[in-house]
C-alpha cells in the first residue's frame, strides 16, 4: 500500500470520526495517529514519538497566548455592559433612518466585535440585547433574527479577530497585517448590510416598521460616553498594533487588563461573574488548543503520506488558471462550512490550500480574508450554521429555527457580492496593511 493511500485513508478515518460526532480535536489525532502507524511499517513507537511531542511543540508558542488573552478580554467587556451601550448609542443616532434598529444592531455588532473578536459571543449577545427591542417594535422574526446572525459575523473580521490570530499561527502570516487586512472588509459589510437592510425597510414596512420617535442632538451626544470602554479597548488593541507600539501579544496582554480593569471600576465586578468569565475562557481555550493539536498530528501524517504534496502538484499542473483553482476551495469551504466550525475548516484544509495560493503569487493576507468571509457565509446554512443555532439558543422559543435561517439566507448574496468586489478590487483588504506594516 502506497503512503499517498495510507494519507487517503487517514483523512478519511478523521472525517469518519467527525460524522459520528466525535470532537474535531480528537478525530484529527485519531486519524493522524493511524495514518502515522501505517507510514512507520506499523511501527507504533515512532508513531507515539510523533503522538508525544506534537502537543507541546504545537502549543508551547508565544504567539499563542493571544487566543485565551482575547477571550477572556473579550467576557471581561461583556460583563462591562459594553454591548448594550453600543446599541442603545447606534439606535439613537439612526433613529429615523429606514431600518434603523436594524443598523443600529449591525454597528453596534462591529463595534463590540473590537472588543471581542468571536462571531458566535457576538451573536449570543446581540440576540438578548437586541432581538426583544426589534420584535417589541413589529419588526419580522426572521429579519431580525439574520441581522444579528449577520452581525455575529462581522466579529470575525473586525480586529482582533480570534480567527486571523489563529489562521497566522498556523501559516505564519503576520496577524498584526491580518488585522489590518480585516478592517476594510468589515466596515464594508456593515455598509453594505446596513444599506440592504434600509432599502428593504422603506419598501416593506411591514418587515420593519419605521420609528417615528424624534431624538435630539445632545441625547444622541450624551450616548457616545455610554461605550468609552470600546473606543479605549479599541485604541488599546488595535491602535497599539497599527502604530507600532505593541506586538498583537502585548496587545492583547494590555487590552485584557484594560478590559479587567474597567469590569471592576463601571461597578460590574461579582465573583460568580468573574469565576464565569474565568472558567468560559479557559474551556474555549482548550478546545482551540486540542484542535490545534490534533491539527499538527494531522498534517505531519498528510507530509508524510505525500498526499500534501501530490494533491499541491495535481491541482497545479490541472491546466486551470490560479483564481479559477482558487474558486474551487472557496466552494469546499462553503461546503465545510456546512458541517464545521471556522477553526476546525482552517486546521484541516490550510497544509494544502496555503502553500499552494502562496506558489499562484497570491497577497497571503488577501487570501487570508477572502477564505475568512467566505468560512463565515457556512455559519449561516443548514445543517450546522453554527451562528444560527446560537441565536436560537439564546432566544429560546421566541422564534424557530427555520425563522432564524430563513433570515439569515437575506445576507448570503451580499456576502457573495463582496467576495467578488474583493476579487475585482482586492485594494480593499490589502491597501492598509501596505501602507501601515510594508
Amino acid at each position: 500500500m502506497s503512503d499517498i493511500v495510507i494519507g487517503i485513508m487517514g483523512a478519511a478515518i478523521a472525517i469518519l470520526f467527525l460524522v459520528l460526532g466525535v470532537p474535531v480535536g480528537i478525530s484529527l489525532i485519531v486519524g493522524g495517529f493511524l495514518g502515522l502507524v501505517a507510514i512507520f511499517d506499523w511501527n507504533f513507537q515512532q508513531a507515539l514519538m510523533i503522538l508525544g511531542s506534537s502537543p507541546y511543540f504545537s502549543s508551547a508558542s508565544f504567539e499563542l497566548c493571544v487566543i485565551p488573552l482575547f477571550i477572556v478580554m473579550g467576557l471581561f467587556a461583556m460583563h462591562t455592559g459594553s454591548s448594550e451601550a453600543a446599541y442603545t448609542s447606534a439606535y439613537k443616532w439612526f433613529g429615523r433612518i429606514p431600518g434603523s434598529l436594524g443598523i443600529a444592531t449591525l454597528v453596534a455588532a462591529a463595534l463590540f466585535g473590537a472588543t471581542c473578536g468571536a462571531s458566535l459571543a457576538v451573536s449570543a449577545i446581540f440576540t438578548k440585547v437586541s432581538l426583544p427591542e426589534m420584535l417589541k417594535r413589529g419588526y419580522n422574526k426572521s429579519i431580525a433574527c439574520g441581522l444579528i446572525v449577520a452581525g455575529g459575523c462581522l466579529g470575525m473580521l473586525i480586529p482582533p479577530s480570534t480567527v486571523a490570530v489563529i489562521y497566522g499561527i498556523l501559516t505564519g502570516v503576520s496577524i498584526g497585517k491580518l488585522f489590518l487586512g480585516g478592517l476594510g472588509p468589515g466596515i464594508f459589510y456593515t455598509i453594505i448590510f446596513s444599506g440592504a437592510i434600509s432599502i428593504l425597510a422603506f419598501f416593506r414596512k411591514d418587515i420593519a416598521p419605521p420609528i417615528e420617535e424624534k431624538i435630539p442632538l445632545k441625547e444622541k451626544l450624551i450616548s457616545l460616553k455610554d461605550f468609552w470602554s470600546i473606543l479605549l479597548l479599541a485604541f488599546i488593541v488595535v491602535g497599539g498594533i497599527y502604530l507600532g507600539v505593541f506586538t498583537p501579544t502585548e496587545a492583547a496582554a494590555l487590552g485584557a487588563l484594560a478590559s479587567f480593569i474597567m469590569f471592576i471600576i463601571m461597578g460590574k465586578f461579582g465573583w460568580k461573574k468573574l469565576g464565569d468569565a474565568l472558567l468560559d475562557s479557559a474551556q474555549t481555550t482548550v478546545m482551540i488548543f486540542v484542535i490545534i493539536i490534533g491539527a499538527a498530528i494531522f498534517s505531519r501524517m498528510m507530509c508524510l503520506s505525500g498526499l500534501t504534496s501530490w494533491i499541491t502538484d495535481t491541482v497545479a499542473n490541472s491546466g486551470f488558471s490560479p483564481k479559477v483553482i482558487f474558486i474551487f476551495f472557496l466552494i469546499v469551504y462553503v461546503v465545510l462550512g456546512m458541517f464545521l466550525d471556522s477553526i476546525s475548516m482552517m486546521c484541516i484544509t490550510l497544509p494544502v490550500v496555503y502553500p499552494l495560493t502562496k506558489s499562484f503569487g497570491f497577497d497571503p493576507v488577501w487570501t487570508a480574508l477572502v477564505i475568512i468571509v467566505t468560512m463565515e457565509i457556512g455559519l449561516l446554512t443548514p445543517p450546522m450554521g453554527l451562528n444560527v443555532y446560537v441565536v436560537k439558543g439564546a432566544a429560546k422559543e421566541t422564534v424557530t429555527l427555520e425563522q432564524i435561517f430563513r433570515g439569515s439566507f437575506f445576507f448570503i448574496p451580499l456576502f457573495i457580492l463582496g467576495i467578488a468586489l474583493f476579487f475585482l478590487f482586492p485594494e480593499i483588504i490589502t491597501w492598509l496593511p501596505s501602507k501601515i506594516m510594508k
